[in-house]
């Protein structure tokens, strides 16, 4: 049974999720703010400021650096899972050749349930596989799909996985 996987933002509802619920809560702040100080508009102005500085800082450039960090190491790439083998685009990399596959998260995502709490959009959705062969390195992304580390696990169960904690998960 093949199984096929495209790069997508899509593939990471939680992400998604997470930055809109913070803008609401930002948006209700401000709100409350607004009409708590009446007349005084440059205080407001300045907590407003404030505010979003710390929603882009905190939240959207992470998510953005993230994003765009694995959208450039894995562009254009289509996995396609078999019984046997991993093709990757139009390379065929069977089964056997893998040495080992390492997931490089938080540890939020390794965590999920488990104790870890998310509080910051990347946390448990962003993560990445370092694919490594007897001749090379290949890189998959959660931007493949959100539980694609599962989905390997569960597939390949005589591959040995490697959790890496990393807080901040960067393809260098």
């Amino acid at each position: 049974m093949k199984e096929k996987f495209k790069n997508s933002i899509l593939n990471l509802p939680e992400v998604i999720k997470l930055l809109i619920i913070y803008l609401i809560i930002i948006v209700i702040i401000l709100s409350y703010i607004y009409f708590a100080l009446e007349d005084d508009i440059e205080v407001f102005l300045i907590i407003c400021l404030l505010l979003s500085s710390f929603y882009l800082l905190a939240f959207v450039i992470p998510v953005l650096s993230l994003y765009f960090n694995y959208l450039e190491k894995t562009k254009n790439i289509i996995l396609i899972l078999e019984n046997e083998s991993i093709r990757i685009n139009d390379k065929i990399i069977p089964i056997i050749e893998v040495i080992n596959i390492n997931i490089i998260g938080t540890h939020q995502h390794f965590n999920l349930g488990h104790g870890g709490v998310s509080t910051l959009p990347y946390n448990d959705s962003f993560y990445y596989l370092k694919v490594k062969t007897n001749k090379n390195e290949y890189y998959l992304t959660s931007l493949l799909s959100y539980k694609l580390d599962s989905i390997l696990i569960e597939k390949y169960p005589n591959i040995k996985f490697v959790q890496n904690i990393n807080s901040f998960p960067l393809i260098k």
